[in-house]
């Protein structure tokens, strides 16, 4: 009849409207919610065979909407590949969606479980059983079994679409970076906090070109890192840790952090409780902690700033976790040094220790002087916000707005570092204001600038401390203020702000000194 073909062509055009393209994969498909509305008891069963039995005998189709609950994606394949006819030989034959994907054993047919099921595909032709095969993959979402214990390795199929394993689109929110939703069903407690759902971030990286293989690939470099990571145990609050690996489309699964980075933290909240020292304190000491723990098995970050350290609200004051191992480097020994130069194109050039241009070695404390910069810039924030950065940022001129200078004149390429660069006589300048504020005077804070300048912003990287050192230093700090309060800063009137941390940003497209140069 007209109206069964109307409805079958009705249905059709809704469902190839309904199609998806997955920004992750660039395959097709169809979102299950979709099946869920448009695969109904009304909208099947006009598509059946206007038999005699089912004229007269009512009881015939009793069971036919559990099976239309059983079978949407069946139904839908068929309905797209124009063999709506075949429904009632597929559902009614007890094929179920569970036993998709169908594939080929032979000249057989059979289920996901192994379960022969030709038969059943008897009234389509080759050529349209080879059109179902195709077509089904738009309907198979990936499974993302993702629990708070352990990565995973996701075994995805070449035909499916990663976004149809959300519970919502994938948002893209740069050129590399997706945010997706999962139900919580999947994975359990991966924030903490008890909800419905979790959005987590997803990092895809470019495919590599036959003419760069051989060369430095940014996807192997932090999924190496990250096994490692794992594999070593190291469970540290303050590293984010991975969730998914996928190596056929290159792309790693972390928690989302719902707070930003440490510099959007730094933008949206203002330091004016005694709390929020005492927080930051801990922040800056887990830091440390887990900076000591990534150098204990070998491995320097090489890119440590604000915009790769992320902010975790969990319905609290919140926690900071170190990310991005893209360019950290696993050594592959245990010896102190590794002997090649660093990748160093996506690293902030701001907060890059002197030695990155030098060809000499490069050991791990090259992250304390990292480390060195965002303990400073912490204390900058505390006591004068985040205007106040900016404004450092402006004065750190020119070389890229770093902490140090490189110096003038011809230098031997066999001398030492400290005669070719300096540390940049502005965070000298910062530094002498910050100690000389009257909050600061025998606090933790004087400690904190004091530990930066004597043992840290050491241009030579011997001067510095290491990762451990530095984390016992920081204890001994914080174990001092939370035993004794008013230690942490001194409750007086704050004095004019120097002029290093007030000057207006001359460049109108710099908006904070977070900022990455490149991507």
């Amino acid at each position: 009849p007209a109206s069964r073909k109307f409805m079958m062509s009705s249905l059709w055009e809704e469902l190839d409207q309904a199609k998806r393209t997955c920004p992750l994969t660039d395959k097709e498909y169809i979102p299950l919610n979709v099946l869920h509305e448009k695969i109904t008891w009304q909208t099947v069963v006009p598509m059946l065979p206007d038999t005699i039995a089912r004229r007269w005998f009512p009881c015939w189709d009793y069971n036919l909407s559990e099976k239309i609950q059983g079978a949407r994606k069946i139904i839908a394949i068929l309905v797209l590949i124009n063999q709506e006819r075949a429904i009632e030989d597929l559902c009614l034959g007890n094929l179920t969606d569970g036993d998709l994907p169908i594939s080929r054993n032979g000249v057989d047919l059979q289920s996901r479980h192994g379960k022969k099921v030709s038969t059943l595909f008897t009234a389509l032709t080759p050529g349209a059983v080879d059109s179902f095969l195709k077509t089904q993959w738009m309907f198979l979402e990936p499974i993302l079994e993702l629990v708070s214990a352990a990565a995973i390795n996701i075994k995805l199929d070449s035909r499916s679409a990663l976004e149809s394993a959300f519970s919502s689109c994938v948002e893209e929110l740069t050129n590399y970076v997706y945010k997706g939703v999962l139900e919580t069903g999947c994975p359990p407690g991966l924030d903490g906090r008890v909800s419905s759902h979790v959005c987590v971030a997803v990092k895809r990286f470019e495919r590599r070109r036959s003419k760069d293989r051989g060369a430095f690939d940014p996807f192997n470099r932090e999924k190496e890192n990250l096994e490692k990571i794992q594999s070593k145990g190291i469970k540290s609050d303050h590293l984010i840790r991975h969730l998914a690996i996928c190596d056929q489309i290159r792309c790693i699964i972390f928690p989302w952090a719902d707070g930003g980075d440490l510099g959007d933290f730094w933008q949206g909240k203002l330091a004016t409780a005694p709390g929020d020292f005492l927080w930051s304190l801990r922040q800056i000491t887990g830091l440390a902690h887990a900076l000591e723990n990534l150098h204990h098995v070998n491995i320097r970050h090489g890119d440590l700033k604000p915009a790769n350290i992320l902010y975790f609200t969990n319905n609290g004051d919140g926690i900071l976790k170190i990310a991005d191992f893209g360019i950290s480097r696993a050594h592959r020994d245990a010896t102190f040094f590794r002997k090649e130069k660093t990748i160093t194109s996506a690293s902030t050039k701001a907060y890059e220790g002197p030695e990155v241009n030098n060809k000499t070695k490069i050991s791990r404390r090259y992250d304390c002087w990292s480390m060195g910069c965002i303990i400073l810039e912490f204390v900058v924030w505390l006591l004068y916000g985040y205007d106040a950065l900016d404004s450092f940022y402006v004065a750190r001129k020119p070389e890229n707005h770093s902490y140090y200078l490189n110096k003038s004149g011809s230098v031997p390429e066999t001398a030492r570092l400290s005669e070719k660069a300096e540390v940049n006589p502005k965070v000298y300048s910062a530094m002498k204001f910050l100690l000389a504020d009257q909050r600061c005077g025998g606090t933790a804070l004087e400690e904190l600038v004091t530990l930066v300048r004597e043992n840290l912003l050491q241009i030579e990287w011997e001067d510095r401390l290491c990762a451990a050192c530095l984390h016992e230093n920081l204890r001994m700090i914080l174990t001092h203020a939370e035993n004794e309060p008013s230690y942490l800063v001194n409750v007086v009137d704050p004095p004019d702000i120097p002029e290093i941390f007030s000057q207006p940003t001359s460049d109108p497209a710099l908006n904070s000194t977070m900022q990455s140069t490149s991507q």
